[in-house]
């Protein structure tokens, strides 16, 4: 009886061990693929846009005497983010740019007051008087209106065949337009996104699928991914290490 009262408490702490370590395994599964879908939402561009050149609207507008070509410099050096920086007085009037030889200034300077206008008629007045220099420089079926519709939002564009982008606002005491020439690259965008999630939690590994490796760890996981995938699965256990995939909207995966 004593062996009988024995096993059936071993059996019952064996269970509850068993559910234990269950509910951490789970826990910990959600917690990881949580994590792998944080990453995936913060290397989308336009996430990555967002957060680092919307803030800008209105520390340029708000701030006296501020530094546009150390702000222009550091945001090249930090994020290789090219901007083109325009900032304007109340009345629209340009006061100064970043870089010095920034972008466009003669068609930035003649068409920002359109902006701040509240006649419909002048504003489209102005889109044909500027037609074809507007969409050359923002990007085909760009005008006064659409552009002035679209305040303190990242727009994105192709101008001259390549992707760019732009931004504006009118605050007090000042209005700033910003101009991007180009894209950040994903390379950019997923170190300050890995930067940032390992702060939190420190991972091994993490990082974007690749078409090839060049690395013992971009290998595994384009391993592990053709093996998961073979099971229809997007997170498991290959080579004795757990895999955790996602997709963006552009079908990049991105694992941890």
């Amino acid at each position: 009886m004593i062996v009988s009262v024995f096993f059936g408490l071993f059996n019952t702490l064996n269970s509850w061990l068993k559910s234990l370590n269950l509910d951490w395994r789970s826990e910990l599964t959600q917690a990881r693929i949580a994590e792998t879908e944080k990453l995936v939402a913060k290397t989308d561009s336009n996430y990555f846009l967002t957060t680092k050149v919307l803030p800008l609207l209105k520390y340029v507008c708000e701030t006296p005497d501020i530094d546009l070509i150390k702000i222009q410099q550091d945001y090249l050096a930090k994020y290789d983010l090219d901007l083109n920086i325009y900032q304007f007085d109340g009345k629209g009037i340009l006061e100064q740019v970043a870089p010095k030889k920034a972008l466009n200034q003669w068609l930035m300077k003649n068409i920002f007051p359109y902006l701040l206008e509240k006649d419909t008629k002048k504003i489209e007045k102005g889109s044909k008087d500027f037609d074809k220099k507007i969409e050359f420089t923002f990007g085909y079926g760009k005008c006064l209106l659409a552009i002035q519709d679209n305040s303190e939002i990242i727009v994105n564009s192709v101008s001259s065949g390549e992707d760019c982008f732009f931004t504006w606002a009118k605050r007090f005491p000042k209005s700033v337009l910003i101009f991007g020439s180009r894209l950040p690259s994903q390379k950019v965008i997923f170190k300050e996104a890995e930067s940032k999630i390992q702060k939190d939690k420190d991972f091994l590994y993490m990082g974007k699928l690749e078409d090839k490796a060049e690395t013992e760890q971009e290998a595994n996981s384009i391993a592990a991914n053709q093996y998961l995938s073979s099971k229809s699965l997007e997170y498991g256990i290959y080579n004795n290490q757990e895999w955790y995939f996602s997709a963006n909207k552009n079908g990049e995966k991105y694992y941890i």
